[in-house]
């Protein structure tokens, strides 16, 4: 049987991921997004699972016998490590939380001229002539959160991260037209947030207990 503490350090985390998305698909205004923040909310959301699960499964007892505390460093930085190594080799992404993509077509459009006036949307892609560039707006269903990524495998860094900036300048000043989009995600995570606070006051003892377990404390 699993144990309270375990319960509350797998599903606190996730609640607060939860809730933080849904407020976003909620808001009244559109949230932009890069792909490597949004990775690393994930990363945060699946963080309790990984914790009262494989770390509790593989925990290197010798060396945390030899090395003490200093193990908690080193596991860190491997975490940190890993979830860098991810991100440096994704491609480049923007994640527009709180709208659809029927809405965000023209304020990209718009944000692409900014840089290049030449810029058009063809379908669900935006050219920039001017530095031999194009973007695909990509959803795969009408409930999805839009995504943009760029065609090519390599894009200028500085050019991305004017058209991120332009796009969250021209995407803020719309309406969010699917506010109740977050509504369900919003309930999940308070149900979970409930449970996690009802394990916690119903077993404050098995809580702490189990946390100096987990710490090998």
């Amino acid at each position: 049987m699993i144990d309270s503490f375990s319960i509350a350090l797998a599903l606190g985390p996730l609640a607060i991921y939860l809730l933080v998305i849904g407020y976003l698909q909620s808001a009244r205004r559109p949230t932009v997004t890069t792909g490597a923040q949004d990775t690393v909310a994930l990363a945060i959301g699946a963080s309790g699972f990984v914790l009262a699960g494989p770390l509790v499964l593989f925990f290197p007892t010798m060396a945390y016998g030899m090395l003490g505390w200093i193990v908690w460093l080193m596991l860190a930085a491997f975490f940190l490590l890993t979830l860098l190594l991810i991100i440096l080799t994704m491609r480049p992404r923007m994640v527009i939380y709180g709208t659809t993509a029927s809405d965000v077509r023209e304020p990209l459009l718009r944000a692409a001229r900014s840089i290049d006036p030449g810029a058009r949307l063809e379908g669900e892609q935006i050219w920039f002539p001017g530095v031999a560039a194009s973007v695909r707006l990509e959803v795969f269903s009408p409930h999805d959160t839009p995504q943009v990524v760029p065609q090519m495998q390599t894009i200028s860094p500085v050019f991305w991260r004017r058209f991120v900036q332009a796009s969250r300048h021209e995407i803020g000043q719309v309406e969010n037209p699917a506010r109740s989009k977050g509504a369900g995600m919003l309930l999940v995570a308070l149900v979970i947030l409930g449970f996690v606070a009802t394990q916690i006051a119903m077993q404050p003892q098995e809580i702490v207990s189990g946390f100096r377990e987990w710490l090998r404390l």
